[in-house]
């Protein structure tokens, strides 16, 4: 199972990725909506862990975005 982990924080996204890598799941990181909009069109995700505070587009503004490329 691929997830995606979005959030500005590098920290919180390599702790993530560590954490989630040990439990056998495939991870790809964004540092923002933007990135997360295009990692998603690219690597098609089964699941996305999303911040809600970040900066050029917020998990706000990204999500109903995520939602419908997941429709398609």
């Amino acid at each position: 199972m691929k997830v995606l982990v979005v959030d500005d924080q590098e920290l919180n996204r390599n702790l993530l990725k560590h954490m989630l890598k040990f439990e056998g799941f495939e991870v790809v990181l964004a540092e923002n909506g933007i990135q997360a909009i295009e990692q998603c069109k690219a690597e098609q995700p089964d699941s996305v862990l999303l911040d809600v505070v970040m900066p050029e587009m917020d998990g706000y503004e990204t999500a109903p975005q995520l939602k419908q490329l997941s429709k398609e």
